[in-house]
């Protein structure tokens, strides 16, 4: 089945309420799912214990101490007990939804993601309601907020399989630029990489950036994103660079324009002797097409 995995923040204040949140429902997702909080910050290892979790207290970190995804995804490939894993951010509502798009993936090795609905939640959720998770979509669709498609697209979940050997670099959580390296590690080797938008409802429960070292303006940025995007190289990859979707129901190539015009823009960046030879030759071009469509 799944294990889900997250660096939580200290247990203090909102953030405490927004986390727990979070992990309730990710223990709900199946009966069968595996839960696993990583980090030694204030409350982590006392909230696994409460709510029986598996716990990874040992991670490297920064010189400003944010602990390092990079330990935490190789640390619970060690550990997991389940063959898929599912990263997620500790503010982040994940829905049965989810466990049943992963199952209609058609492939072995893949990535897979989807925007975020945004809301406010101040106050604990009900689990013990049984319709808790319908009321939940029914208020997030309607007066929450879906995050647009766009470059800079919030990713806050991803499910990929445990086998993968990712070997990823030293990069800070909860700062910019880390996904972009995961993806970026998918796409080089033609893995598909899979939006989930129109078949997961994943919530982000909105929340303040006060927890980040040395930040620079209102959100994340700071010496540490700063750092994740030397890592990274310009690397900058998001959820428009999407190989599959689901329409329907399914899993199908991602052939829209804004996607397929990112892969026009890509191959013109990396091949632009191609890309001229394309623009003169209209039998080239056309057996050339395959190169976007991937």
């Amino acid at each position: 089945m799944l294990t889900v995995f997250a660096i939580p923040k200290p247990f203090r204040g909102r953030d405490a309420t927004i986390q727990r949140n979070a992990i309730e429902s990710w223990k709900r997702l199946h009966t069968a799912c595996e839960v696993v909080l990583c980090g030694d910050d204030e409350g982590v290892g006392d909230v696994a214990a409460e709510l029986e979790l598996v716990h990874i207290p040992d991670l490297g970190r920064t010189e400003y101490g944010t602990p390092l995804v990079s330990d935490a995804f190789a640390a619970v490939a060690r550990r997991a007990a389940h063959p898929l894993l599912c990263y997620a951010n500790a503010d982040m509502l994940l829905l049965s939804d989810l466990v049943r798009a992963a199952r209609q993936v058609p492939f072995r090795d893949f990535l897979m993601t989807g925007s975020r609905w945004h809301v406010s939640q101040e106050s604990p959720l009900d689990f013990d309601d049984p319709e808790w998770e319908a009321g939940l979509v029914e208020r997030v669709r309607g007066l929450g907020s879906l995050e647009a498609l766009s470059p800079s697209s919030g990713t806050d979940y991803f499910v990929f399989p445990r086998h993968l050997e990712l070997a990823m670099p030293p990069l800070a959580v909860g700062r910019p630029a880390w996904e972009c390296w995961l993806i970026h590690w998918f796409r080089a080797r033609g893995m598909p990489f899979i939006d989930a938008s129109d078949a997961v409802v994943a919530v982000h429960q909105d929340h303040g950036y006060d927890h980040v070292p040395a930040r620079v303006g209102a959100s994340w940025e700071g010496p540490e994103a700063d750092a994740n995007r030397r890592v990274v190289k310009g690397r900058v990859y998001d959820l428009v660079d999407a190989s599959h979707a689901f329409v329907g129901g399914r899993v199908r190539p991602a052939r829209d324009p804004q996607r397929v015009q990112r892969r026009v823009d890509r191959l013109r960046t990396r091949r632009p002797r191609l890309c001229r030879a394309l623009a003169t030759d209209p039998l080239r071009r056309l057996a050339c097409r395959r190169l976007v469509d991937l």
